[in-house]
């Protein structure tokens, strides 16, 4: 009875750990080469051929929940970072010579003039231009308390004017506001391997 068990065993194992499995093995197929749930998948295998079959349960259990925190950690953050995109405003209140105008803040270059009113948010990265307030800051650095701005202070989209308007000059183009490098810089951070993982990732493929 002990094949017939063992084969039970095998055949039942994948279910302790099948997005393990799954990817080990397609990346086998797909890919031509080996990862880290190959690694696992095999190791599993071989724990049950030498009859632990309690380990390689424990193992793909394991294994698989750190794969599932990993995986909610990095939803969570990806909401969080569309949460903070949302800091900026869409628009802005372009000043002409003799008129304002609202324009989406894409439209807005280097060198215009926005109006920021009092307790708005402010849309872009700037100079103040003229008027003087006390901007909450902490959306985007997190300082508690507000900052007295006068004329020559930066001011960083995303964050909250106080009560005092404000003409800002615009300095950066919406793409590249200091919310928008923030995002890209955790998204990189995200997408990049610490050192233990691609040295994993290198051993996994010899």
């Amino acid at each position: 009875n002990q094949p017939w068990i063992m084969m039970l065993q095998l055949v039942l194992l994948p279910l302790a750990g099948w997005p393990v499995f799954k990817d080990g093995f397609r990346t086998i197929f797909r890919n031509h080469r080996f990862n880290m749930n190959t690694l696992m998948s095999i190791a599993s295998i071989g724990a049950v051929v030498l009859s632990e079959t309690y380990e390689a349960i424990i193992l793909l259990l394991l294994f698989t929940l750190s794969e599932a925190l990993e995986s909610y950690i990095n939803d969570n953050a990806r909401e969080i970072l569309m949460e903070f995109a949302d800091l900026a405003p869409k628009t802005a209140i372009r000043l002409n010579s003799h008129s304002e105008e609202t324009v989406a803040v894409e439209a807005l270059q280097p060198g215009d003039m926005i109006l920021v009113r009092p307790a708005d948010r402010i849309p872009m990265d700037g100079d103040i231009e003229s008027g003087h307030s006390a901007v909450n800051q902490a959306p985007v650095t997190g300082e508690s308390l507000p900052v007295e701005k006068g004329i020559g202070d930066a001011v960083y989209a995303g964050t909250i004017n106080g009560e005092g308007s404000l003409t800002v000059r615009v300095t950066r183009l919406a793409q590249d506001n200091t919310i928008a490098q923030i995002i890209r810089m955790v998204e990189e951070a995200q997408a990049s391997k610490a050192p233990s993982q691609r040295f994993v990732d290198r051993f996994a493929r010899v």
